[in-house]
């Protein structure tokens, strides 16, 4: 009997090794495939942060471009400044300087002489004039800067320089530290036959 029963306990204990075995095995595969899964899902992570820093990467030159076409349609004068400064539109490149800087009202009075290098006469020029002061560091103070859309009744004739009065008004002579244009339009042109 007792023989019996440690046949029988060998057999159970073959059974349980049996089924020890095999959910080990089961456990042993599961753990492969997790294994698996996270290598996968590491390797994406890694794929996704390069993906990441490459569109940051795109993004930012791309931003730089826009920024740097932008500073192509500004003009920024400073009074005192020899020379010119050059605004780009949709007709071509223009030239702009600032003279004759005089009292006037409350601001200022100021002559801007726009040099037209294209071939054809533009029609009701308008421009978007921002001015203002300085900081200690010749720095634009654009908190305080003023600004409005100025419709000019001449006609900017080609190949030639344009002088145009303009008053900026609350700021005086002494304090004025920048004139800048920008979006330069036209109602229309006019071509020689």
């Amino acid at each position: 009997m007792i023989a019996g029963n440690l046949m029988m306990l060998r057999r159970a204990l073959v059974i349980v090794a049996a089924i020890a075995s095999s959910a080990l095995a089961a456990c042993s595969d599961q753990s492969a495939k997790l294994l698996a899964a996270e290598t996968k899902i590491t390797a994406l992570e890694q794929k996704i942060d390069a993906l990441e820093k490459r569109t940051k990467s795109i993004e930012d030159a791309r931003e730089f471009d826009v920024t740097l076409n932008s500073l192509k349609s500004i003009a920024y004068l400073t009074p005192g400044s020899d020379g010119y400064s050059v605004l780009e539109s949709n007709l071509g490149r223009f030239t702009v300087s600032l003279a004759n800087i005089e009292s006037y009202a409350n601001g200022s009075r100021v002559t801007l002489t726009f040099g037209n290098l294209t071939s054809a006469t533009i029609n009701n020029p308008k421009v978007t004039i921002e001015w203002g002061t300085v900081d200690d560091k010749g720095s634009p103070n654009n908190v305080a800067s003023h600004s409005r859309e100025v419709e000019f009744t001449q006609s900017f004739q080609a190949g030639s320089w344009n002088n145009v009065p303009v008053v900026l008004e609350s700021v005086p002579p002494a304090q004025l530290g920048f004139v800048r244009l920008r979006e330069l339009t036209h109602k229309g042109i006019s071509l020689r036959r």
